[in-house]
């Protein structure tokens, strides 16, 4: 998940130790790298529930809402995205996915050039430096 919305009434459990069983779904992988492993072992070891308020200040969601905003939340940050050109948000994800746990700076770095040398070749990159000299937004082919 790209972005994850609470509501204020959500509630985290990572109970598998419960049942006699490992987190799945690569549950095991993503929650260290969202809160950190030593917070990932106490929430997995001992099963607890966590509130919405801890989730936040964990990093697990990135924000809370009251419920009957929810939705709403997620369409206003869906439209912000889809004011961008496709490829670009294509290449965001795809750069932040192979780099986010990558210790070697010089391979992030040779990746996010290579992907900016592809960007800047089409045609959404020139919409959008001539957007930004016409000061107008951009018309971005879909």
């Amino acid at each position: 998940m790209d972005i994850r919305i609470a509501s204020q009434n959500a509630r985290f459990g990572f109970a598998f130790v419960k049942m006699a069983l490992v987190p799945e779904l690569a549950s095991s992988y993503f929650l260290p790298q969202l809160v950190g492993l030593g917070r990932a072992q106490e929430w997995c070891l001992t099963a607890r529930m966590v509130e919405p308020d801890e989730a936040l200040r964990a990093g697990l969601v990135t924000e809370v809402v009251a419920p009957d905003r929810l939705l709403e939340r997620a369409v206003e940050l869906g439209e912000m995205i889809s004011q961008h050109a496709p490829a670009a948000v294509a290449r965001v994800k795809a750069v932040l996915a192979a780099n986010a746990t990558n210790s070697d700076i010089p391979a992030v770095m040779r990746n996010e050039n290579a992907q900016n040398a592809a960007a800047r070749l089409e045609p959404d990159h020139k919409e959008a430096v001539a957007a930004f000299i016409e000061k107008r937004k951009p018309n971005f082919q879909r």
